[in-house]
């Protein structure tokens, strides 16, 4: 592997993404998925504490991830 690319991203409600007022598991995982499939190739999603069970939702619900890291969960 020459590279490493990084995708840090604010999730709805979060940093730069600006508040929300609907705020889901799902929604979340929609968010997460069309962003990780916007990308156009397999991506490893991370997930860090509390953000586990979500990766774990949009891992069970694309092919866009080449594999999925859990820390801490």
């Amino acid at each position: 592997m020459e590279h490493v690319t990084c995708y840090p991203l604010s999730t709805r409600g979060k940093g730069l993404s600006g508040a929300s007022e609907e705020f889901s598991l799902e929604l979340l995982a929609a968010d997460v998925r069309s962003f990780v499939e916007s990308i156009g190739e397999p991506v490893v999603l991370m997930g860090w504490s509390s953000a586990s069970p979500l990766v774990m939702e949009v891992a069970a619900s694309t092919d866009a991830l080449a594999a999925v890291v859990l820390f801490e969960p």
